[in-house]
């Protein structure tokens, strides 16, 4: 489980930059319930390739191919999901089983408000996070045994505002981002099964969504 101090000051200094950036808006432009346009993906159509069968069943895969941590978390103010994942091995030193991998959170996003102008947010996500921890043996409150795990890197967190018409001011700007950085270790508890899925949330603000990590074991 991540230290409360940990996870408390990711969520709540990541929405205090935002209520702070929302502050300064110029009057008509809007605030997060006021946006009215956001990049959504859409899905790939369906292609048939030749000499396929159309009426063949593909091949499902239940398990993943190799053991990783996927995180997703949803930004504030735009709605998007960032998705991403921590490879890693498993090891024995010494009799402890380990494990020791990492993996890079990089999500950007983008919405469009509109009031008496239109300016485009963003919002920007970083982090190069290196991932060790212990595999502990089979107990009787962890039958598949558990897993004590950290990340650890820097985490980085921007927002600011592009398309800025020249009678409106704007505090954050691409050349001078609102920037939020924390070196804090993000601490993780698994039991050791496929599927085992653990939450990062504010305890100060319940209306806050938390950060999911999903273990994924073949």
């Amino acid at each position: 489980m991540l230290k409360k101090r940990c996870s408390i000051s990711f969520l709540l200094a990541i929405l205090v930059i935002i209520i702070l950036a929302c502050t300064l808006l110029p009057r008509g432009v809007p605030t997060k319930e006021d946006t009215v346009t956001i990049n959504v993906a859409t899905e790939t159509p369906d292609v048939i390739l030749p000499g396929v069968d159309p009426n063949r069943q593909p091949t499902l895969f239940d398990v993943p191919v190799v053991k990783e941590i996927e995180l997703r978390f949803t930004d504030p103010l735009t709605q998007g999901e960032c998705v991403t994942q921590f490879p890693f091995d498993e090891l024995e030193e010494a009799g402890t089983r380990k494990i020791s991998g990492g993996g890079v959170i990089d999500c950007k996003f983008e919405i469009e408000q509109c009031g008496e102008v239109c300016v485009m947010y963003h919002s920007e996500y970083f982090m190069n996070a290196g991932l060790s921890g212990i595999i502990s043996d089979p107990s009787v409150g962890y039958p598949d045994g558990s897993l004590q795990a950290g990340l650890t890197g820097l985490f980085e967190m921007k927002q600011y505002w592009t398309d800025i018409p020249p009678e409106t001011f704007m505090a954050y700007t691409e050349d001078n981002p609102a920037v939020f950085s924390s070196s804090d270790i993000i601490t993780l508890f698994f039991e050791y099964k496929n599927g085992a899925v653990m939450e990062l949330k504010n305890d100060l603000n319940t209306d806050a969504l938390p950060w999911v990590f999903t273990l994924h074991l073949p």
